[in-house]
């Protein structure tokens, strides 16, 4: 078998695997064969390799890998479409913001270069402005994001860089995270997204990051109606463990502890290989708030299944309730103060707070 088999073998296995550290090892396996070949070849392995190391929680090599494919681009500027380059760097601004390892310095960087990237490609520059909105809510500067959020309609829309699936995910994202739930739910009465095409994906973020919104609102019957058409599509890969937590709040908030616990049971081994410390800091906060409510109904006992590698005192391994939630706030309380540090603010505190309110006391 020559290099170019071998490497398409790899790919085509890659492929199949789940995201994680095993899909990792066999992509690195094809980019190392791949630097025997065409450049084209080691371009297209180390582009899929890219999201790969973001999916296994290796924010660094992510970023590395990202920086490599945009030299490509700035050293055969006539053989790569400038679209791509623009690809690279939002999909990385789409991811940094969930990593507490990387620094705002860094972050700034990246947007620093898409500017320059945007203007150079002759692209709206409503494209960047929603790059550095998107960033800034998730960092929880709200004020600067709302400023942001306005000047992006100052701009043409621009089909190859903000399809509509994409900008309704992205201002119901907005939306919820800047407290506006009423502006949430609208943008999701209006979406077009429907289930069984192409945008289907996009409406699996979109339905989970409104459940919030509705809990807000009131809007129970829709919110059911989100749970039962989404949920089913996310149990099984865990790089949605954020959004299934959503879900986990939804069925706390409304009162049906019996189901929220199946989902966290069921979810709880995917803590050992969580990709991002966001989505550890969402799920332990979804379970942080269930176990509260179960305590105050008096339950003393949950029995979770836990991978050995999985840090746990021994009475939380033995199924006590009481040891549980208080291992689960001291961990949310970690998280939030490593993501409150990088980002020079509170934020973490306050989505502590507010999804307290949306789902004990709102429900």
């Amino acid at each position: 078998m020559d290099d170019y088999e071998q490497v398409r073998g790899l790919v085509d296995r890659g492929r199949e695997l789940p995201d994680g550290r095993a899909r990792v090892q066999v992509f690195e396996q094809a980019a190392k064969i791949a630097e025997n070949l065409e450049l084209h070849i080691e371009y297209e392995v180390k582009d899929m390799l890219r999201h790969a190391y973001y999916w296994a929680g290796d924010g660094d090599k992510m970023l590395v890998t990202s920086s490599w494919c945009l030299g490509v681009h700035d050293e055969h500027p006539d053989e790569y479409d400038p679209w791509s380059a623009l690809d690279i760097l939002g999909s990385a601004l789409t991811y940094v913001a969930s990593l507490d390892t990387i620094s705002r310095p860094q972050i700034n960087q990246l947007l620093n270069d898409l500017d320059h990237r945007v203007s150079r490609a002759n692209v709206s520059r409503r494209f960047a402005l929603r790059h550095h909105c998107f960033n800034a809510f998730w960092m929880g500067d709200h004020d600067h994001a709302r400023q942001l959020y306005d000047q992006m309609w100052e701009f043409p829309f621009d089909e190859m860089c903000d399809t509509r699936p994409w900008r309704q995910v992205f201002r119901v994202d907005f939306f919820v995270h800047t407290g506006q739930y009423g502006r949430a739910v609208e943008v999701l009465d209006d979406a077009e997204i429907a289930d069984g095409n192409d945008d289907d994906e996009f409406a699996r973020w979109m339905n989970s990051f409104a459940l919030h919104a509705l809990i807000d609102q009131g809007e129970w019957a829709t919110a059911e109606e989100l749970h039962e058409s989404t949920y089913y599509k996310l149990k099984n890969n865990s790089k949605y463990m954020e959004l299934v937590a959503k879900h986990v709040d939804y069925l706390t908030a409304r009162g049906d502890l019996e189901a929220a616990v199946s989902l966290f049971a069921r979810h709880f081994l995917w803590l050992a290989g969580a990709s991002t410390n966001r989505q550890v800091f969402e799920f332990q906060l979804s379970g942080l708030l269930l176990t509260e409510a179960l305590l105050a109904q008096a339950v003393d006992r949950l029995q979770l299944a836990a991978p050995p590698e999985l840090e746990l005192p021994a009475d939380v391994r033995a199924g006590e309730l009481a040891p549980l939630h208080a291992w689960l706030g001291a961990q949310t309380a970690h998280w939030a103060k490593r993501f409150n540090d990088r980002n020079g603010n509170d934020y973490f505190d306050r989505i502590v707070a507010e999804r307290r309110r949306l789902v004990l006391e709102r429900g």
